[in-house]
């Protein structure tokens, strides 16, 4: 508070004249502080947490503050990924008093990578078929699901079965979650005839047919090999062996079983 007075001490002609005292009151000017908006990944330290100061008057700058505010946030270095309040705590002053704009801390998620060791060529078996397990791991430590594309199956489990021969694509995924994006990698391999499958020849007539097919085989190994026939649904219907360095005549009545692709394994 600053209080004014008045005085007149009077002179020869005049008496002094009563004081006039006036008083009134100087505010505190409001300083705004404002906190930034920052933002991190996920599992990064907390950047340091600024700030700015709008409304200093004559030139003054924040050192002429009593005590100056600190810019605080929930957000610790493990926090999931979102977003935070940045807020104040502290700060005093004779002449300013604050005014606070608080900021965000947005926490982003991460990438993460999957490492699944390349899958050499297999030599396709018909009977039983090649089995063997799916491996991956992902840098998060998430679990990694697996799909195919092409002659082979996927079990609950992870175990790949090769179903026949030509080029099977392995995909290695994970989803994501609220702190780690999702990501996806491929393996590509070939399944591929050996060497007495590529020795058969085989002659199939009428083909297509809607009955009975004459099958001629012929097998020029010195070694006896067995002949699957599978129907679309991969169900065998019949099994032939065939003896060294043989040829076979036969025919399959096919009237029975419904239209589609039948194989020869």
């Amino acid at each position: 508070e600053v209080t004014i007075r008045a005085s007149q001490e009077g002179n020869i002609t005049y008496e002094p004249a009563a004081d006039v005292v006036r008083t009134f009151r100087v505010l505190k000017k409001t300083l705004t502080v404002r906190a930034n908006n920052l933002e991190r990944p996920y599992l990064q330290p907390n950047p340091p947490l600024t700030f700015t100061y709008e409304g200093f008057v004559l030139g003054e700058n924040a050192q002429v503050l009593d005590e100056q505010p600190q810019a605080v946030t929930t957000a610790t270095q493990t926090s999931d990924a979102g977003v935070y309040p940045i807020t104040f705590t502290g700060g005093q002053d004779d002449n300013y008093q604050f005014s606070f704009v608080p900021g965000t801390l947005t926490i982003r998620p991460i990438p993460q990578t999957i490492t699944m060791a390349p899958i050499a060529d297999v030599i396709y078996q018909p009977w039983p078929f090649l089995s063997f397990p799916l491996q991956a791991t992902a840098s998060s430590g998430l679990p990694v699901s697996f799909t195919v594309s092409g002659p082979a199956t996927i079990s609950a489990n992870n175990i790949l079965t090769v179903t026949g021969v030509g080029t099977i694509t392995v995909h290695a995924s994970q989803p994501g979650t609220i702190n780690y994006l999702p990501t996806t990698t491929t393996v590509t391999f070939n399944s591929v005839l050996g060497d007495k499958a590529k020795a058969l020849v085989v002659k199939a007539s009428p083909n297509p047919t809607n009955g009975i097919v004459y099958l001629n085989i012929s097998n020029p190994l010195q070694e006896p090999l067995r002949m699957l026939i599978t129907s679309p649904q991969g169900i065998v219907i019949r099994e032939v062996q065939l003896g060294a360095n043989a040829f076979f005549n036969f025919e399959l009545d096919l009237s029975t079983f419904p239209n589609g692709m039948y194989n020869l394994q």
